[in-house]
């Protein structure tokens, strides 16, 4: 339940969990993203946001290619060589730790994504953290003494900070 079409779909029980991208459909990066112009994903997802000086189109279809480039065509390959795909997907302009943290998050890793409202949240309650770096450990080991995965604290403190 709650899994359609390879992507996470919100259920009643979860619907404030990240969306999980799922491995079950053994959906291929070089049959989708990669085979698309920016043109074409911006068309689709109607995003004309910018990145580093480029369209968000550009900077997704260049880092799926490059995971393609280097055997990554699914989550699965994603998680099962973590080293050579964090390695394509950051020599990406506009690829970095952050957003790479994020895309292993999608595939199903634990993880904590130090965007702004995670390093607002941080930087509030303990003002000499500065480094993403920082906050995501700080937030790693409070997931692991609360019980709970980091991905699902990180979930709720950014959901608690946009709400703000």
């Amino acid at each position: 339940a709650g899994q359609t079409g390879g992507f996470y779909t919100p259920t009643p029980r979860t619907h404030s969990r990240p969306a999980t991208i799922t491995t079950t459909q053994h959906r291929s990066v070089d049959r989708g993203l990669a085979g698309l112009s920016p043109d074409d994903l911006t068309a689709v997802v109607k995003n004309h946001g910018r990145l580093a000086g480029r369209s968000k189109a550009e900077v997704v279809v260049d880092a799926a290619k490059a995971l393609v480039s280097v055997g990554i065509n699914n989550g699965e390959d994603l998680r099962g060589d973590l080293e050579r795909a964090r390695a394509a997907y950051v020599g990406v302009k506009g690829c970095g730790p952050i957003t790479w943290n994020y895309l292993t998050m999608l595939v199903g890793a634990d993880g904590v994504k130090a965007d702004r409202w995670i390093m607002r949240f941080v930087t509030d309650c303990l003002p000499d953290v500065r480094r993403p770096a920082q906050a995501v450990e700080l937030i790693t080991e409070v997931a692991r003494r609360m019980g709970t995965d980091a991905r699902e604290l990180d979930h709720a403190i950014w959901n608690h900070q946009r709400a703000r």
